[in-house]
């Protein structure tokens, strides 16, 4: 039921921009910010309903945690573990000091530091090999597909890394142990699947930043960069011409949205076959 009005106001923001013959379109931004409004209230609205379903089912749960299966006591000199009584139950515990956790977890975000620049030095590769795809051979779809795939590579990897990590630090508690690989996996996967498409609309269609970032020359701009100073003499990027003299030069970014969503869809396509084999296919073929 709350699908129906995303999904009908997606609906006529597509047919506005059909109408308007371009995606450059006022209803990009509109339909973007109520969809974030929208995100915002379906959680709050679910947790409501979770928590209206575990209380009709019984399944409230009454605040004890207990520690959790894999927890492993520190053990002193002589082999023994280690153990402390439990504030609110009284009862002994496996213990493990805090302090030798908090230097596993100093490790473990130093870890996720350096994954998170090798994945942004791959991904800003990526988009190398896309500009050298769309210049030499005119197929600069196919740099969408490669980001794709290396986008699920790379999740695969760091998905054992982030479990690896979590395990070696040894949270007490359930609660504690997922927190701590919910916030690996949301930093590492959110430069692995979005700083391609927040580099492709907000820093490649503007020549100013790329300038100041030292990144002009690397990566081509998107389609075709206006360049004039508005007196007439506009010409584009494109090999069609340029300015005679510095005066005529003023360089107005470029739109690349269509190339933003040619991005989109060759990264949805890839995760959605991805999975779909992974789920209905790999099976299959292990059991035969």
């Amino acid at each position: 039921r709350w699908l129906v009005l995303p999904a009908a106001l997606g609906a006529v923001a597509g047919i506005i921009q059909l109408i308007q013959g371009t995606r450059d379109s006022w209803v990009v931004p509109a339909y973007g910010l109520f969809m974030a409004v929208w995100s915002t209230l379906f959680l709050e609205y679910w947790k409501r309903e979770e928590a209206r379903k575990g209380l009709e089912w019984g399944l409230q749960k009454d605040g004890i945690q207990n520690p959790r299966p894999g927890f492993r006591a520190l053990r002193d000199v002589s082999g023994h573990e280690m153990t402390e009584v439990n504030t609110v139950t009284g009862a002994l515990e496996r213990h493990y000091p805090r302090s030798l956790r908090a230097v596993k977890t100093l490790v473990s975000c130093g870890i996720v530091f350096i994954s998170i620049l090798v994945v942004l030095f791959s991904m800003f590769m990526s988009m190398v090999l896309k500009g050298f795809l769309t210049d030499q051979l005119g197929i600069g779809w196919a740099g969408g597909i490669v980001n794709g795939l290396m986008i699920q590579i790379f999740n695969q990897i760091y998905g054992r890394i982030a479990d690896g990590l979590t395990e070696w630090e040894n949270h007490k508690y359930e609660k504690d142990h997922d927190d701590a690989l919910i916030y690996k996996t949301f930093v590492f996967q959110f430069a692995n699947a979005y700083f391609v498409m927040y580099y492709t609309a907000f820093v490649k269609a503007s020549p100013l930043i790329k300038d100041q970032l030292g990144l002009e020359g690397t990566v081509h701009t998107c389609g075709a960069l206006v360049v004039g100073n508005g007196s007439g003499n506009e010409t584009g990027l494109d090999g069609s011409g340029w300015p005679e003299s510095d005066s005529d030069v003023a360089l107005q970014p470029a739109s690349c949205i269509d190339e933003l969503t040619s991005l989109l869809a060759s990264v949805f396509m890839v995760q959605l076959i991805i999975g779909n084999t992974m789920e209905h296919v790999v099976p299959k073929v292990k059991q035969h």
